[in-house]
């Protein structure tokens, strides 16, 4: 996996079209109160931050660009989207705490209803297109480096 943000239009034209295009993406703070906002059923979800101090709102920018910049660190799936809520707010993992700790309460999470069953292929596909750094692979952290770019 490539981390951030891809340039290959060929891996987001994977992502389904219902992802892609879906307005029923909703979200919620990172924050236990907040949980019965989150349904009991599978689907995909993405813990979204945007740079700090700023805090995520709805209205218009007004030349405020970095407050209303979003970006995925973490992608993840669950049968269960309240439940893995839940265990996101009480038992985070290294990369999560470092997020809160620089993002705070603009931690935000993002989830949509999915088919269990399509799932684990539209994370993959979601992992592959954003490059989240809080996202490991095969147990390893996924790092970046500045430096002379090299073709994989």
């Amino acid at each position: 996996m490539r981390y951030g943000w891809q340039f290959d239009s060929h891996l987001w034209k994977q992502v389904s079209a219902e992802l892609r295009n879906s307005i029923s993406w909703q979200h919620t703070g990172l924050q236990e109160v907040e949980a019965t906002i989150v349904p009991e059923c599978s689907g995909i979800y993405m813990l979204c931050a945007c740079p700090p101090p700023f805090r995520f709102s709805l209205e218009k920018p007004n030349g405020q660009l970095f407050a209303h910049l979003l970006t995925p660190i973490y992608v993840g799936r669950s049968e269960n989207l309240r439940k893995r809520f839940r265990q996101h707010c009480q038992s985070r993992k290294p990369e999560i705490l470092q997020a809160i700790e620089c993002f705070g309460t603009s931690l935000q999470f993002w989830f949509h209803i999915h088919p269990a069953e399509y799932i684990e292929r539209e994370e993959s596909l979601l992992i592959d297109c954003f490059g989240p750094n809080a996202n490991r692979i095969r147990g390893k952290k996924i790092v970046g480096q500045i430096g002379v770019p090299v073709k994989l």
